[in-house]
């Protein structure tokens, strides 16, 4: 790296390490620390907290990936964001963009408590459970489409289609 590029390049803060983040998504948004994120927000905000992020563009938007972190968001606009993601376990819905990240591997809950037991208490489908916090979704799909143990981990959306989606895949595959 040459001096011209330290001292004028384009700086961003590297993405944190999330050993010991603490993450909690409740009814009045994600709390990172104790930092609120309210759905949905500009991707300035995430990267406020975050740090540098690895952007994908996609057919309907730029996917934004924290890689030291577990953590990516989806954006339409690449501008706001509608969904946060937590990566804790490798899934076979995984991209390889997804796969890039490492598992996130501090504290996640949702409502102050542990994130798995919550979301195995959601409405279950074939291939993931959900529940509703307040005006927010969280979502946690099966790791393993064959076996319901392991799940990958838990996004969370303001997006309120995700109501009529899910209602018709409920349907469509129903426990």
């Amino acid at each position: 790296m040459s001096i011209f590029s330290v001292l004028f390049g384009k700086k961003t803060k590297p993405s944190i390490m999330s050993d010991n983040l603490m993450i909690d998504m409740n009814q009045l948004g994600i709390y990172v620390d104790n930092h609120q994120i309210q759905l949905p927000c500009n991707i300035k905000e995430l990267e406020a907290v975050f740090g540098g992020a690895r952007k994908v563009s996609t057919k309907v938007g730029m996917n934004y990936y924290w890689d030291n972190t577990g953590v990516m968001c989806y954006t339409r606009n690449g501008k706001t964001v509608h969904t946060i993601a937590v990566k804790v376990n490798k899934s076979e819905l995984s991209t390889s963009d997804d796969n890039k990240m490492m598992l996130y591997r501090g504290r996640l809950t949702v409502n102050g408590m542990d994130w798995e037991a919550v979301m195995r208490q959601g409405s279950n489908t074939e291939f993931f459970y959900r529940i509703t916090l307040g005006r927010l979704s969280a979502v946690a799909e099966y790791g393993d489409f064959m076996d319901d143990t392991v799940l990958s981990g838990v996004e969370i959306t303001s997006d309120s289609t995700i109501d009529a989606n899910f209602e018709s895949i409920a349907k469509e595959f129903p426990v």
